[in-house]
């Protein structure tokens, strides 16, 4: 049986503040919102909330909120197999510029929605090409990458929503040891490397958070068991233990699955429940994933217990 519907999960970013109001929302299910992943069972929405005062933001072709401490910006643009490249690049070099004159200069986590991910042969998949464009956006500039996500869209649009931090918050970036950093990854991945940390952590004076990009059965850089869900699951599940290892003390309080195959549904929540003890339920989303043998890729956040 399906999970019911549960109550939204706040997620808290450290800052020095009390009071905490929403700087974005993705609600699974009343409305997807900025998610372009289809939503497969109830499951609670995250609620991103920081403290003081927000304010609407219109930059450039983004829109989002800001408090003193933080921007989301958010942005979708039409691209096909031709023009992936050149967007991607056009979005990401814009979105540095509109927070870097906003005042905020540290990304902490990203979501990429990619059209028709896996199409396209060799250096012309899509995804491949996406990466090409996102690293020559970067190509100049003195920002870190950050803990992301980089699946499929549902239409033909490029998804981008970005979470920016002021200087004042604490952000460090990890990788895996399990894995080879994304950003060397051997040539057979595409004429630029899928850069990303494997997780962001921040911190403001006792508030702490902990963010894991989309993780998958990849050791090294190889994907591991192509055809099985459940291996895929149990493989994932040790790559997310070696991340956790690092703040042992942070538990967690949110979960996505991504899932190819709408169908696998029933069968991921079974083999999550036995692989992932102790976390919360996941939302189930339904898109296509960066490689065409991942079948199943999580994403997680930390906080310190209540």
């Amino acid at each position: 049986m399906l999970p019911a519907p549960m109550r939204p999960t706040n997620i808290q970013l450290p800052g020095l503040g009390v009071e905490q109001d929403a700087l974005f929302e993705f609600d699974f299910h009343a409305d997807p919102g900025l998610l372009s992943a289809a939503p497969l069972v109830p499951a609670s929405a995250e609620r991103w909330s920081a403290s003081g005062a927000r304010r609407s933001v219109r930059a450039g072709s983004f829109v989002g909120q800001c408090t003193d401490d933080y921007l989301f910006l958010h942005t979708s643009k039409a691209a096909n197999a031709t023009t992936l490249r050149s967007t991607s690049r056009d979005l990401y070099a814009e979105l540095l510029e509109q927070a870097q004159k906003l005042g905020y200069h540290q990304l902490v986590r990203i979501w990429n929605y990619v059209p028709d991910i896996n199409a396209g042969e060799g250096d012309a998949e899509n995804y491949r090409q996406f990466c090409w464009g996102r690293a020559e956006g970067f190509d100049g500039a003195d920002w870190l990458l950050p803990a992301a996500t980089g699946t499929g869209s549902a239409d033909g649009n490029l998804y981008v929503s970005a979470l920016v931090a002021r200087s004042g918050i604490e952000v460090r970036h990890h990788e895996n040891p399990r894995q080879i950093s994304a950003f060397q990854y051997p040539r057979v991945y595409g004429p630029r490397a899928p850069s990303f940390a494997r997780a962001t952590y921040m911190r403001s004076g006792s508030q702490e958070l902990y963010l894991l990009s989309g993780t998958a059965s990849i050791v090294n850089h190889e994907t591991r068991h192509a055809d099985c869900l459940a291996k895929q699951l149990e493989e994932t599940a040790r790559n997310v233990a070696s991340l956790a290892a690092l703040y042992p003390h942070l538990k967690p309080i949110a979960v996505r699955c991504y899932l190819r195959h709408a169908e696998d549904q029933e069968a991921c929540l079974r083999a999550y429940s036995t692989t992932f003890p102790g976390f919360p339920k996941p939302a189930l989303l339904h898109s296509a994933l960066c490689r065409s043998d991942l079948l199943v890729e999580l994403e997680a956040v930390f906080a310190a217990p209540n």
